[in-house]
């Protein structure tokens, strides 16, 4: 992926192209990790996402109409829409706004870990956030002892299929099942009195992946990044098995990471059902373990996996006048 600075420019000029003129802004967005916290957002849980030197750059100039027209260089549909405002929105407001557009347009039933992390971010931290509250914490990553490895499986997920909406409504009903607000106030001992089967093992992936990330962001106020391990693969079987999002692609992955002396921890990432594990690996190492798990993976699945060694950065950058 490009440099922001990059992107900048390359969001400059695929604006003129398209409309004839320049852009009155530009807006830079990194991507995240989510290093714990899987499903819980929704669940008014927490969680403890990085943002990641992997951007995406927006160009922009309000028109004197109420319209928005979109263009972008990875797409080639064009998109016109109503009601574009020039007017400033606090962080949160913003990440609650986009959201609202995941879930409403897009129609996937997401929470609001990806919009807030991108906002507001720091390199160097990741960000435990109560997504009840909204309350937020940075909380220092592993030094350069340590590096961050996406394998990316190659599989394709679509975040708005039904799976993963199923997940969601399997969450609200085990909360009704509890008369609580949502999971985030569920506790073991509660979990009992579920009587549906499937939505028990969805509040029990809900109230112990809640505890993994305390206990992981514990871990690394401490500088003890080696306690991260034993919950990044917990958090993995509780996907794989409670939640029922990983696939055997991802697993293989994360069998494959197990196995490496240099490999501090692995899971799935994100919504499921395919994309990337996140490994957490010793830096001197990092050379052997992407040949580890490319190897065991073309012999399973005749294809090789992607790497990405990401750092963490700061959020968004701050919109650039032409």
């Amino acid at each position: 992926m490009s440099a922001p600075h990059q992107l900048d420019e390359r969001a400059r000029s695929g604006f003129r192209q398209a409309f004839g003129y320049p852009p009155g802004a530009v807006a830079v967005a990194p991507g995240r990790i989510n290093i714990i916290g899987e499903h819980t957002d929704y669940n008014q849980g927490f969680v403890l996402p990085a943002a990641i030197d992997r951007h995406i750059a927006v160009a922009l100039r309000l028109r004197r109409d109420a319209r928005v027209a979109l263009r972008s260089d990875r797409y080639q549909a064009a998109v016109d829409m109503m009601a574009a405002r020039g007017i400033e929105m606090a962080a949160l407001e913003t990440a609650q706004l986009c959201q609202a557009a995941e879930n409403g347009f897009v129609g996937a039933r997401t929470g609001i870990m990806d919009p807030f992390t991108a906002l507001k971010a720091r390199g160097g931290n990741a960000i435990l956030l109560d997504c009840r509250s909204m309350q937020q914490e940075q909380v220092p990553l592993p030094d350069g002892r340590y590096a961050w490895l996406l394998a990316d499986s190659r599989v394709r997920h679509e975040l708005a299929s039904s799976a993963y909406n199923e997940r969601r409504r399997e969450c609200e009903a085990a909360a009704a099942a509890l008369g609580v607000r949502s999971l985030r106030d569920a506790t073991d001992v509660d979990l009992e009195r579920i009587a549906n089967p499937v939505e028990r093992r969805r509040a029990h992936h809900v109230v112990t992946e809640n505890a993994r990330v305390l206990q992981a962001a514990g871990a690394l106020r401490r500088r003890s990044p080696r306690g991260l391990g034993p919950l990044l693969y917990a958090s993995h079987e509780s996907l794989r098995l409670d939640f029922a999002v990983s696939c055997r692609e991802l697993d293989c992955l994360v069998e494959l990471a197990a196995g490496m002396p240099q490999v501090i921890g692995a899971r799935m990432m994100g919504g499921g059902f395919g994309g990337c594990a996140l490994v957490l690996v010793e830096s001197a190492g990092i050379d052997d373990v992407e040949q580890h798990l490319a190897e065991g993976y073309a012999d399973e699945f005749h294809k090789s996996p992607e790497f990405y060694r990401v750092r963490s950065v700061d959020g968004v950058m701050t919109e650039r006048a032409a």
